[in-house]
């Protein structure tokens, strides 16, 4: 009997660390998710920037939905951010290529930790009846 109850308490420790590993993995994805739908508004507004011309106002977002207005000067570059705050300045098709790769490496990783997400969540499915059994056993003394 005391055998039964350390290992459903074993079982529930495992579970416990399952479920935990999966509320990371979804708050992961989520994360990615983000980023993902932050690439896609960058594309959009580079391809879209791509066709303006000098002297072209725009409406430029600084967050809050509040917007200035802005007049482009540069119809052939683009700052693009590279990480730690850096910027760098390229030609619309190549900071457009960069973005898309960008997004392609975070969308296999999405699609990786996804098929981890479904793997700990099916796995969790088969422990949880299994860890109930033990536990109604252990606690009816049986």
């Amino acid at each position: 009997m005391v055998e039964d109850g350390k290992n459903a308490e074993q079982m529930m420790m495992e579970y416990e660390q399952i479920r935990g590993q999966i509320e990371a993995l979804q708050e992961g994805l989520s994360m990615i998710d983000s980023a993902i739908m932050q690439m896609d508004s960058a594309l959009e507004a580079l391809t879209a920037a791509s066709g303006l011309s000098a002297g072209n106002e725009i409406l430029l977002p600084v967050g809050a939905d509040s917007f200035l207005s802005a007049r482009i000067t540069d119809t052939e570059n683009v700052l693009v951010g590279i990480g730690a705050e850096v910027a760098v300045k390229k030609n619309f098709a190549d900071a457009i290529s960069d973005v898309k790769s960008r997004k392609d490496v975070l969308v296999k990783t999405r699609d990786g930790r996804g098929r981890e997400l479904e793997r700990l969540v099916g796995f969790a499915q088969e422990m949880a009846p299994k860890l109930q059994a033990m536990m109604a056993k252990t606690q009816s003394g049986g």
